[in-house]
């Protein structure tokens, strides 16, 4: 799913010179989802697959530790193309 999502915004992205595409890479979010599994004391290779503690309440859209977890992500992402130039 991350993927098609992630395709969807860089077909967008494409349209507008001025808009800076950011790819989320799936092993961003295997990540997150690792990472803090390994906080909970859970460090088993298939947990981050059925872990909630980054999705909403609706089990959809992700909570406030995961966009904090993003926008980390897209910081150092900036900052990396940023610095390159």
């Amino acid at each position: 799913m991350v993927g098609f999502w992630d395709s969807q915004k860089k077909l967008v992205a494409d349209d507008y010179s001025s808009v800076l595409y950011l790819r989320l890479e799936p092993k961003d979010v295997v990540r997150w989802w690792a990472n803090d599994d390994d906080a909970d004391g859970n460090n088993d290779e298939d947990s981050y697959a059925s872990s909630t503690t980054l999705i909403a309440g609706d089990g959809v859209h992700p909570n406030a530790k995961c966009y904090e977890l993003w926008a980390k992500s897209l910081g150092e992402k900036i900052l990396k193309q940023h610095c390159s130039k």
